[in-house]
């Protein structure tokens, strides 16, 4: 049994963020694109022009622009849990071994017996690195109001 500093739910968010950190923020700025597009064509004069009265009743306008508001919210959720991350690899800088865990098993997807066997620990001493990492992660990210308090511990 480990114990375990912040609930699990926070910590497998945390671990979500990790790994697909580069990718979330990829996709939120895909959305805002395809957001922005579909806002220009839903408010244009030939959407007014082409409306046959078919279609989902409401303001095309006021959707595009909830579209847009969405896509910007995920590319500011994924901006300040990047600021978190960076934090976190300023007090623990790439050359040390919790930032190198946290690469090899979040970025190349390494399994951390592979690492363990790579750098010559046990698995413990992995975990251990690796937690430090990811509560140092978790603690920026709550910091920034990120992650939610859980009931569970």
């Amino acid at each position: 049994m480990t114990l375990r500093l912040i609930p699990e739910s926070s910590f497998r968010t945390v671990e979500w963020w990790l790994r697909n950190r580069r990718a979330a923020r990829r996709e939120a700025e895909k959305l805002l694109a395809e957001a922005m597009s579909d806002a220009v064509s839903l408010t244009g004069p030939l959407a007014r022009a082409g409306m046959t009265g078919k279609g989902p009743p409401g303001d095309p306008t006021s959707r595009g622009a909830a579209r847009v508001l969405q896509a910007r919210e995920a590319i500011a959720e994924a901006e300040a849990w990047e600021k978190a991350m960076e934090r976190a690899e300023k007090d623990f800088p790439p050359g040390s071994e919790e930032h190198q865990i946290a690469s090899l098993h979040y970025e190349a997807g390494w399994t951390l017996k592979e690492i363990g066997a790579s750098m010559h620990y046990e698995k413990q001493t992995i975990l251990r690195k690796r937690d430090a990492f990811v509560y140092r992660v978790a603690w920026y990210a709550a910091e920034a109001g990120l992650t939610r308090r859980d009931s569970s511990p």
